[in-house]
């Protein structure tokens, strides 16, 4: 038996330093997300990877700027 389901799968990519009003806005992402009744959503945390500048982002343990890139994935289906 073979079922099919509407789904739908969001990526959203943006960087560590990204702010909403004072807060990480990942978590603003989220918060909307769960208010709109969507299924789920994850936060992952990058530690290496480059953009549209070409400049390499990685974590590093003693450093004073850490711009991460940050991958929030938000998933609904019925």
């Amino acid at each position: 038996m073979t079922m099919s389901v509407p789904a739908a799968r969001v990526t959203i990519l943006i960087g560590s330093g990204d702010l909403w009003r004072h807060r990480p806005l990942s978590g603003e992402i989220v918060r909307r997300a769960r208010a709109a009744g969507l299924n789920g959503a994850s936060v992952l945390h990058g530690v290496g990877g480059f953009g549209a500048s070409c400049t390499i982002h990685k974590t590093r343990l003693f450093s004073l700027v850490n711009e991460q890139s940050i991958e929030i994935v938000i998933h609904d289906g019925a």
